[in-house]
C-alpha cells in the first residue's frame, strides 16, 4: 500500500558532506555519551567527511551491528542528538541520518568489509531468539570465534525488526539487508521453527554441548486492560494488530472509528497504521503527554496525522451489541501529587466518566513473555516474566544470560537491547 512505504528522508552524498562538516568534533564527545551502544560518532562522522565510508561503516559497526536500523527508528530525540548542544551550532547534527547514509552506502559499494573470524567449533554458545538482541549477540560472539547457534520460533529471523515495525518507519528491504548482512555473509547459524518452551529447554541446550546460553527472545504477548468487555469483537492486543499489518496490511480489517489505548512507541506506531488503514483515531492515555513513554517525534508524528490524543483518561469498560464492540466508557484521573503524575499516585476523578464511539479498540498498555517462554524461565529469577541479571548479563542460573526486552529494566529499544547483547557477548567469550 503506498501509505506504507518507509518515510525517512536520506541523505544524498552532498547532504552527508556538508552535515559532516558542521559536526566540531567535540573532545568529550557529549553525543556518544548519550548513545546507549557508545557508537564512536565523532570517529565515524569524521570518517564521512573524509570520503572513507568503510571507515565509517566499520567503526558504527564496531558498537552496533545494526547500524542502518537505529539510524532509522532511534529516540534520537532523547539520546545522541539531544546531547548534541554548542553555543556554534543552531541545532543538532543529524547524527541519525548519517547513519543510515553510511549503512546504505556500504550495501551498494563495489568493496566491502565482511568478517570472516576463524571459529573454534569447541566453544559452543546459543542463543535463543533471533530478534535485535538474539542476533547482536550472535554476532559479536562470532566475531569473537565462538561457534553460535540461534534458535527462532518464526519461520525467518529478524522479530521486532520484522514482525512488530510499521513499515512507514522501517522498511522490508533494509531490515532484509542488515539480517543477511549477518546470517548470510558473517555466517551466524540460525535455526527457523524453534520455539524455546516447546521445542527445547534450557536443559535441552546443556545437554546438546553448549557452554552457555543467551536468551534474547523479548515479549511477544500484549498485556490487556482486563476491564469488563474485553472479549468483544474488536478489541485486539497492540502486537497482533502490527505484526498482521507488518505482513500485509491489505487483509488488516479494523473499524472506522479505532482508539488505542496507551502512550508508548507501540500505541503511537498502532494509532498510525490504524490512521494509514483509513481510520479516525483517538488515543487514551491515561496521565499528561509529557509523561508519555514515546519519544517526543513519535507524538508529534501523530498529532500531525490528525491523531487525536484524550490524556488523563482511563478506559474502564467497552460497550457493545450483539458481541461487537461499540462504544468506551472512559473515566478522567487526576495525581495526588500534581507535580508528580505516576501510577502510584494516579486515582480517578468521580463522576467523570464519558463514552466514546468506538468499533475498534487496539491495547497497547505493555508486553509480556508468552506462556511457553515462563515456563521455560522456570527456576531462573524473575519478575512478572522479567529476567533478573547481574552486572554481567548473567541469570540466576549459572552460565544462562539474558539481554534486551526480556530483562528487567533492560531493552526498550534497538540501540539499547544491542548495546546489551554486546556487552554480554564480550563477558561469554571471556568464560567460554
Amino acid at each position: 500500500m503506498e501509505g506504507f512505504k518507509e518515510e525517512v528522508r536520506l541523505f544524498n552524498d552532498a547532504q552527508a558532506y556538508i552535515e559532516s562538516t558542521r559536526c566540531l568534533m567535540c573532545e568529550d564527545a557529549p553525543c556518544e555519551q548519550g548513545c546507549p551502544a557508545h557508537v564512536p560518532i565523532k570517529k565515524f562522522i569524521r570518517a564521512i567527511r573524509f570520503n572513507s565510508n568503510r571507515r565509517s561503516i566499520n567503526l558504527i559497526r564496531s558498537a552496533n551491528v545494526f547500524a542502518g536500523v537505529c539510524g532509522t527508528i532511534c529516540p534520537v530525540d532523547s539520546l545522541c542528538e539531544a546531547n548534541c548542544t554548542n553555543n556554534d551550532l543552531a541545532y543538532p547534527i543529524k547524527i541519525s541520518a548519517l547513519q543510515r547514509y553510511v549503512a546504505d552506502k556500504d550495501f551498494i559499494a563495489e568493496f566491502r568489509t565482511i568478517p570472516s573470524p576463524e571459529i573454534n567449533s569447541a566453544k559452543k554458545v546459543a542463543v535463543v531468539g533471533a530478534g535485535p538482541a538474539g542476533l547482536a549477540a550472535a554476532y559479536y560472539l562470532t566475531l569473537k570465534g565462538i561457534d553460535v547457534t540461534v534458535f527462532e520460533k518464526n519461520n525467518e529471523p529478524g522479530g521486532l525488526l520484522k514482525f512488530g515495525i510499521p513499515l512507514y518507519r522501517l522498511s522490508e528491504e533494509l531490515v532484509n539487508k542488515e539480517i543477511n548482512f549477518i546470517v548470510n555473509e558473517v555466517g551466524v547459524k540460525v535455526l527457523t521453527g524453534k520455539s524455546f518452551g516447546t521445542d527445547f529447554s534450557l536443559d535441552d541446550l546443556f545437554n546438546e554441548g553448549f557452554s552457555a546460553v543467551f536468551i534474547g527472545v523479548g515479549l511477544s504477548d500484549s498485556v490487556s486492560m482486563g476491564v469488563p468487555g474485553s472479549n468483544l469483537e474488536g478489541v485486539i492486543p497492540a502486537l497482533k494488530f502490527l505484526r498482521d499489518a507488518v505482513i500485509n496490511p491489505e487483509n488488516v480489517k479494523i473499524g472506522k472509528k479505532v482508539a488505542v489505548i496507551g502512550g508508548g512507541s507501540v500505541a503511537m506506531d498502532a494509532a498510525i497504521t490504524s490512521y494509514k488503514l483509513g481510520a479516525d483515531v483517538t488515543v487514551l492515555y491515561r496521565r499528561r503527554i509529557k509523561d508519555m513513554p514515546a519519544s517526543k517525534f513519535e507524538i508529534e508524528a501523530a498529532l500531525e496525522h490528525g491523531i487525536q490524543i484524550n490524556t488523563k483518561s482511563l478506559p474502564v469498560e467497552y460497550i457493545g451489541e450483539n458481541g461487537k464492540l461499540t462504544h468506551i466508557k472512559v473515566i478522567r484521573t487526576a495525581s495526588k501529587d500534581p507535580e508528580n503524575f505516576i501510577s502510584r499516585n494516579l486515582v480517578t476523578v468521580p463522576d467523570s466518566e464519558y463514552i466514546i464511539e468506538a468499533d475498534t479498540v487496539i491495547e497497547a498498555i505493555g508486553q509480556k513473555p508468552s506462556d511457553e517462554v515462563l515456563n521455560a524461565l522456570e527456576g531462573i529469577e524473575n519478575v512478572n516474566g522479567k529476567i533478573i541479571v547481574n552486572k554481567n548479563y548473567e541469570t540466576s542460573r549459572k552460565n544462562v544470560f539474558a539481554g534486551g526486552d526480556i530483562v528487567k529494566g533492560g531493552g526498550g529499544t534497538v540501540v539499547k537491547s544491542v548495546a546489551e547483547a554486546r556487552n554480554a557477548a564480550e563477558y561469554i567469550a571471556s568464560i567460554v
